[in-house]
């Protein structure tokens, strides 16, 4: 578990990346297919890609004070209510989550780290960065 939660997190680091520079963005199409291209290239192995829930929100220019307008929302299994996914413009100020129901398949192990009455514990990364002034553009 501890693991899978190391590897969440440097992917998410990663993948980040990718936003912040621009690179993302600039290519053109699905940004968020893209992000989780980058992201599930590094997160292979221990984590499945496809469980792995994703968003992105942009952050008002001096509204970060109001932190609590950007936690984490959750239904009643769980699962991450997602506010979207957007990588943002030069200078913007992103919020990048992932979410990650990690199973537990050892029935001593879950009894002292599973979610009460389920067999997976939610492990969670969040990025929040200031994405860099655009060096290049694919259009010039």
């Amino acid at each position: 578990m501890q693991a899978a939660g190391s590897i969440l997190e440097n992917g998410l680091q990663d993948a980040a990346r990718d936003i912040r520079t621009g690179e993302i963005q600039l290519a053109g199409g699905d940004t968020e297919a893209a992000f989780r291209d980058s992201l599930c290239n590094s997160t292979s192995g221990i984590i499945d890609c496809d469980n792995i829930q994703i968003e992105a929100v942009i952050i008002a220019e001096g509204a970060f004070a109001s932190a609590e307008n950007y936690a984490p929302n959750f239904d009643a299994e769980g699962n991450l209510i997602s506010r979207g996914f957007e990588g943002g413009e030069p200078n913007e100020t992103v919020l990048i989550r992932a979410v990650y129901n990690y199973p537990i398949i050892t029935p001593m192990l879950s009894e002292f780290f599973a979610e009460q009455g389920k067999n997976t514990r939610m492990l969670m990364s969040t990025v929040v960065m200031q994405n860099e002034p655009y060096l290049f553009d694919v259009n010039g």
